[in-house]
């Protein structure tokens, strides 16, 4: 692991985001937009850096194999790598798992928040009410939060 300017980097896997305050904090598992195409560490640094400090949570930025140059399922598999390193790890960095109300992966992030407390987690999550996919891009966010 390599830390430069308090982001470290994972075994080549993702980048980690700490944020400025002591004692036990969330982790974001955060793996960019762009269908498995487009995008990098280095076009969602930004975002991650304000995630990190707006949520006061770890950020693990996944760093997954793009295509077409690497072949389906090639991301996906690194971003499910990602979360198992997440998962082995979760005991360190407690987990915090937002999701949008019109995400098409809603479901599946508050099953894995599920999972996760039932592993013995420590887990914060919530779901952002009138939020679509992708909105954390954007500076507006949501005033409605339901807590689950």
């Amino acid at each position: 692991m390599k830390v430069d300017d308090g982001v470290a980097e994972i075994d080549g896997y993702a980048e980690l985001y700490t944020p400025h305050r002591v004692g036990p904090v969330p982790l974001l598992l955060f793996s960019h937009g762009s269908g498995f195409v487009l995008c990098g560490l280095n076009t969602h640094d930004g975002m991650c850096r304000n995630l990190c400090a707006g949520a006061a949570c770890v950020v693990a930025s996944v760093d997954y194999r793009l295509a077409p140059e690497r072949k389906f399922p090639a991301g996906i598999n690194d971003c499910l790598d990602a979360t198992r390193w997440a998962a082995t790890h979760a005991a360190e960095l407690p987990a915090l798992v937002i999701t949008a109300e019109y995400d098409p992966l809603r479901e599946e992030g508050e099953f894995y928040a599920e999972k996760l407390r039932a592993a013995g987690v420590a887990v914060a999550s919530s779901r952002d009410d009138g939020i679509n996919m992708g909105s954390c891009s954007r500076a507006e966010l949501s005033t409605s939060r339901t807590q689950r």
